[in-house]
């Protein structure tokens, strides 16, 4: 074998081995197009579905109740995991713009507004709840003897306050001091 063969044999396998390289690169760009469209696709689904989802959450299609109720479920464990975090932060969320506040804090770094004060749940254990809805003042009748407000101090007469209150809510378990 002579020179000049050798030199054709290697130009034709350079020549061979570009034209390959060329066609691999060629068939990546391809295959990138082909994975972006499928990416878009994908998305496409989620925005369909997530549509879907928040449009007949309440009335699900028939075939659909089962998934509907899972997404429901796992939406709303999301939000009790998120909350846990939040305890373990020692954090809770402003009430107008969702930013995490540290506990205590009296106003939002975020939108400056007020923070809702936190009560301890564990002082009233045993306290009734009642809704402001079921709440009247009572007004007493003018000139009855039995006014709310001794006319002398302005101090509210016990007697008074807890019939209305037992004849509003009875309820409610009477507490003796």
């Amino acid at each position: 074998m002579n020179f000049d063969e050798i030199s054709k044999k290697v130009k034709k396998f350079s020549k061979n081995t570009v034209e390959e390289v060329q066609k691999m690169n060629e068939v990546r760009i391809l295959n990138g197009k082909i994975s972006d469209a499928k990416k878009q696709v994908n998305q496409l689904y989620l925005e369909m579905g997530k549509k879907l989802y928040e449009q007949y959450k309440e009335a699900p299609f028939e075939g659909f109740e089962t998934e509907i109720r899972t997404i429901t479920e796992k939406i709303e464990l999301i939000g009790q995991i998120k909350e846990q975090v939040r305890t373990v932060k020692g954090v809770v969320l402003c009430p107008c713009c969702n930013t995490e506040v540290p506990q205590g804090e009296r106003f939002c770094s975020n939108c400056g507004n007020k923070m809702p004060e936190v009560v301890d749940t564990e002082d009233f254990e045993d306290a009734v709840v009642v809704d402001a809805e079921d709440v009247t003042e009572a007004q007493p009748a003018e000139g009855s003897e039995e006014t709310a407000v001794e006319e002398n101090d302005g101090s509210v007469e016990a007697d008074d306050e807890e019939e209305a209150v037992e004849a509003e809510h009875p309820e409610a378990e009477r507490v003796e001091e």
